[in-house]
């Protein structure tokens, strides 16, 4: 894995910051909503047997949204597009870039869903569409990020010390919010925020 960050704390152990080389996809976790995609260079969203949408039975994005309406009726659903520029980036919005962006899909969250998890808000279920979305995206980017946390370095050679912990498949590269955080005793979270602000590493 390539290190982006190290921190040391007070006692001499060290957490290593890393990218996730091998992150697993969180369209391959239990997701509430559906997502449709259709790229020729990309193999995106969700499989077709999960939604049952097929590129070919529709002429266009209008045809296929109404298309999917019909079949999930209720459904909330919202467009995505991608920009290609040394990598991928998507989103619910148009970029402003129409050369090397476009459409490539939807994302939908079906009626029984908005029911049960939204209390039939739709302000709540448009907001889990691009949360989705956007944890997508962090994926795509390649912004997926595993630590490691080394014992103090040997007092004899100076060699890196024991390792204690690690784990990966952290989305974004906030420590406090991507769940890195989460995984340090109290006293410890308490030192990498003083770090953090005190820009160490």
């Amino acid at each position: 894995m390539c290190k982006c960050k190290s921190f040391t704390f007070k006692d001499g152990r060290v957490l290593e910051i890393h990218v996730d080389p091998e992150p697993e996809s969180p369209r391959r976790w239990d997701n509430l909503c559906d997502m449709v995609c259709y790229h020729t260079n990309y193999d995106l969203g969700d499989p077709v047997a999960d939604h049952g949408i097929k590129r070919e039975e529709y002429t266009d994005w209008d045809d296929m949204q109404a298309g999917i309406e019909q079949k999930y009726p209720g459904c909330v659903i919202l467009p995505i597009y991608m920009y290609e520029h040394s990598g991928i980036t998507i989103s619910t919005t148009p970029f402003s870039c129409k050369w090397d962006s476009g459409q490539i899909g939807f994302i939908f969250l079906r009626a029984d869903f908005i029911k049960n998890y939204c209390d039939n808000d739709r302000k709540r279920a448009l907001h889990l569409l691009n949360s989705e979305v956007e944890e997508y995206d962090i994926y795509l980017r390649g912004e997926v990020y595993g630590f490691i946390l080394y014992d103090a370095p040997c007092k004899h050679c100076g060699g890196k010390g024991e390792q204690l912990d690690s784990c990966g498949g952290f989305h974004g590269s906030n420590l406090m919010t991507n769940g890195v955080w989460d995984h340090l005793l109290p006293d410890d979270q308490e030192e990498l925020v003083e770090m953090i602000k005190s820009k160490k590493d």
